[in-house]
């Protein structure tokens, strides 16, 4: 009897609180027996959506990455920690006296284009050094800012020293650095309570699952065909010879395929292969799996 076929697909998990990514992973990969990986961490205390990568689809990582993403999120006026959360060690208190009004009016200057620093307590990169490592130790690093885009920022509810909103915004926002930005536009500062992320690279938290459900049903029934990722993009079914190429793990000469899109569905004989993605080498533009 032959061996099952690997497992190779997208998971989506409803994260819950209080376990980390890694965690995550390693309880799928437990009950899939399947390389296992992911498409954006969350923070131990968030929930929602994490998109987990099995068996060839992890290659797709960096993809997924640079996608969109919403959250819901509730703050915490007048407390600024460490952390930017309230897991952290509280650094100033100060008193509340802002109106709905001018809550609605500061949150209106942070949609669009706005620069951040990474909060130290993140999975940020600094000299081969990741910097809550550094923070752990009590170190404190120049960050470099960095631009994101807010596309839409709405306000849910507020009362006291509390308010919720829901956020749209690009890859590599930290929404613990834009509510403390909040916070000291305000000028009473302000820490993340609470944090769900409800979409992420066009899949949604309702298509999510627990992983109590993942364990229940098992992974294979759950899992999403990789090309779901890419069912915008026109597809291309080269020759035999220029299939084997690139399925070779070589490269293919941009003239020679005569496609003008920079990415296209690779299908061959057996059905969907990969994403095709075009690519400007210094000896010229080039075609890669």
């Amino acid at each position: 009897m032959s061996a099952p076929a690997p497992l190779t697909g997208l998971l989506l998990l409803d994260k819950p609180a209080g376990m980390s990514s890694h965690r995550a992973v390693a309880i799928v990969r437990r009950l899939s027996g399947a390389k296992v990986g992911h498409a954006g961490t969350l923070d131990p205390m968030a929930t929602g959506l994490l998109i987990l990568l099995l068996g060839s689809a992890t290659k797709l990582s960096s993809e997924l990455l640079e996608g969109d993403k919403s959250y819901f999120a509730q703050a915490l006026l007048g407390r600024e920690t460490d952390t930017l959360d309230t897991t952290g060690t509280t650094l100033q208190e100060r008193p509340v006296h802002v109106t709905r009004a001018r809550l609605e009016e500061v949150l209106a200057g942070f949609r669009g284009p706005i620069t951040q620093t990474p909060p130290m307590y993140s999975a940020v990169s600094v000299g081969g050094m990741r910097m809550y490592k550094l923070a752990r130790k009590g170190l404190e690093v120049e960050r470099p800012t960095r631009t994101v885009i807010i596309y839409e920022l709405e306000l849910h509810a507020f009362e006291g020293d509390r308010f919720s909103f829901s956020v749209a915004c690009s890859k590599g926002t930290y929404i613990r650095s834009l509510i403390a930005d909040v916070g000291a536009a305000l000028g009473c500062g302000a820490c993340m309570e609470a944090l769900r992320r409800t979409r992420s690279s066009g899949f949604a938290i309702e298509d999510a699952h627990t992983p109590e459900e993942v364990e229940a049903r098992g992974a294979a029934d759950l899992l999403i065909a990789p090309e779901r990722l890419f069912e915008r993009l026109p597809v291309l079914a080269p020759s035999e010879f220029f299939l084997r190429l690139l399925t070779g793990g070589q490269w293919v000469d941009g003239a020679k395929l005569c496609a003008m899109e920079e990415k296209y569905r690779l299908y061959g004989e057996n059905g969907f292969i990969g994403l095709l993605k075009r690519r400007d080498e210094k000896y010229g533009l080039v075609w890669r799996v």
